[in-house]
Formats: structure tokens, sequence, C-alpha cells
């Protein structure tokens, strides 16, 4: 109950196979890809049956909340992840994460992109290419992210890279 268990963000890119990414064996982060970079309800059903099979293992079962996106509509059936769905037209009244959880993430990665073109600067690099450094970027202001005493259990983070 205190957001000290938190789940690998997503990261969903343009590319399948990006040139960044050629010899890099391990990623901080699940890397899922599309020709437009959103969330699909392919990658979230994908996403979800993962969930699930990652609480079946631990023997937990968790509530997930959700808005009424379309890509969440079509949900497979699930044993131990159980979907709530908020009601219409009330997401942009209520947008728990992001008055939390994803404020306090962007914060950290934008300070980790600032960071970096910084030093690009220092180092006469006017153009700041953002590659395999985004992902470690990304990891590493998801772990910055600090366990809170109203947080939810386990909290989740999917990313958009355009």
């Amino acid at each position: 109950m205190d957001g000290s268990e938190k789940i690998t963000p997503l990261v969903i890119g343009k590319s399948a196979k990006p040139r960044c990414f050629k010899g890099i064996n391990s990623f901080p982060t699940k890397y899922r890809s599309n020709k437009k970079a959103w969330m699909t309800s392919e990658l979230f059903n994908e996403w979800l049956v993962q969930l699930n099979s990652d609480m079946k293992k631990e023997k937990q079962h968790i509530l997930l909340f959700l808005d009424n996106c379309t890509v969440h509509n079509n949900a497979p059936p699930l044993s131990n992840v159980k979907l709530q769905f908020s009601s219409q037209n009330s997401t942009s009244k209520l947008q728990p994460l992001d008055q939390g959880i994803i404020h306090n993430f962007t914060t950290f990665y934008r300070r980790e992109v600032i960071k970096s073109v910084l030093n690009n600067l220092e180092n006469q690099q006017y153009v700041t290419t953002i590659s395999f450094l985004t992902i470690i970027m990304i990891d590493k202001a998801w772990r910055a992210v600090l366990k809170r005493k109203a947080s939810p259990r386990r909290i989740w983070l999917m990313w958009t890279i355009h």
C-alpha cells in the first residue's frame, strides 16, 4: 500500500527494431512498437495478460483502475487482475495519476533530458538525439519516483516515444 512495488514501464515506439538498440541485449523497460507509437488494444491486452501472469506467479490479486479509452474495451479474461472503469466523461475530472505519480515521473524525466542536452552542449554537440538513452532516462526517472503513504501498492507506467 505504500507504492514501493512498481511495475516495469512500457515504452511504445514507432520502430520495431530501432538501430540505436542494436547490440543491446537487456532493457530496463519493456519496449513495443506500432506505426504511430500509440497504445493499441493488442498491446494493452498483451500487457494485461503479462501482468495477470506475474500476479498469478506471486499469488497476488490486484485492482486496476482504467479510464474509458477505447483500447481498454476488449480486455481478455483475467484471474488475478480485476479491472474497474471510471464513469463516462469523468476522466478529465479524476486523473489521479496525473496529479501524483505521472507528474512526479515527468518532472524526473525532464530533468534527465535537460541534463543530457546540457551535457551535449558542453561537449559542443549541438544536435541532441534521443536513442537508447531515452530508455535509460525513463528507467532512471521511474526509479526516482518515491513511495508515498497514500499511493497504491503497485503502480505502473506506459510511456510513448514519438
